[in-house]
């Protein structure tokens, strides 16, 4: 297992903050948005400052609006790696906001190439009050920034199949790539996001298995707060706090527990796990007194 490179003297700050204690040391699921700056390597040492002091600031920009405890922030070679614990709508919101301020406002000035995927990690304290991040989630991240072009912005099969579940429509619209191998033959499905301006003479983008096969909801719901409460802490000893986002977004696309498991079970990459959560009965309430 490998790690994110330590953070560097240039790099964004990665700080503890106060609310991330209970997920450390513990592997949980979360989104992780792996940038690179393309070409910094060929560059002066002097103008490679220049870039990453340009590059912090775009990254200042594009996490502005995501809590500080939702968050963390490392520092790369060429790069970051930014972990999203909560929502992975604002994984894809700030990579959508990092490449359109590249393209409208540096016009050339800096290239990045962006990789999002939605894996396990494990948040580690080194001592100084700074987090760095292990697991598969961050270097499966990095393999699928790798197949990414200048400027273009490419997500793995987990978090395209996680998002595509938690909203009604989805825009930017993702262009499916296929699968690539790795330079460790690893394979990678892979989606693309297409530019906005491309989006509008695509054809509708096909429909999620989730979407061709979901019931409409009944008038009457067999869902009570007490379920989905039920259902949040089961899922979030799974996955860790990004439970309680897809929950919540997920609550008001089903009428029962059983469709509201089947839903959110693609967030768990743990087979076993996986099949265990799904066929999960409903605990009986205690009789009030």
């Amino acid at each position: 297992m490998s790690t994110v490179p330590p953070h560097d003297a240039s790099g964004p700050p990665a700080l503890q903050p106060a609310a991330l204690t209970d997920s450390l040391r513990r592997t949980v699921m979360a989104t992780v948005v792996f940038v690179d700056l393309v070409g910094y390597a060929a560059h002066s040492a002097a103008h490679q400052v220049m870039l990453k002091t340009r590059f912090n600031e775009l990254l200042a920009k594009a996490v502005r609006g995501v809590d500080d405890s939702s968050r963390i922030i490392m520092g790369t070679n060429e790069g970051a790696a930014i972990c999203f614990l909560g929502d992975p709508e604002e994984a894809l919101e700030s990579a959508l906001l990092m490449r359109d301020l590249v393209l409208h406002k540096y016009r050339g000035a800096l290239l990045l190439r962006l990789g999002l995927h939605l894996g396990p990690v494990r948040l580690l304290s080194d001592g100084n009050e700074r987090l760095t991040m292990v697991g598969d989630g961050v270097n499966v991240a990095q393999r699928i920034m790798d197949f990414a072009l200048v400027n273009q912005i490419v997500v793995s099969r987990a978090y395209h199949e996680v998002i595509s579940r938690i909203t009604d429509n989805l825009a930017p619209a993702f262009r499916h790539l296929g699968p690539h191998l790795d330079k460790h033959l690893r394979s990678h499905d892979i989606y693309a996001v297409v530019e906005p301006q491309a989006s509008r003479v695509l054809p509708p983008s096909e429909r999620s298995e989730f979407d061709r096969t979901a019931p409409q909801r009944a008038l009457v719901s067999t869902l009570t707060p007490e379920i989905a409460e039920e259902v949040e802490s089961d899922l979030a000893r799974l996955i860790g706090p990004m439970a309680r986002v897809l929950v919540k977004k997920a609550v008001f696309r089903v009428n029962s527990a059983a469709a509201l498991r089947e839903l959110l079970a693609v967030s768990i990459q743990d087979r076993a796990a996986r099949d265990a959560f799904v066929s999960s009965k409903p605990r009986p309430v205690p009789p009030r007194s």
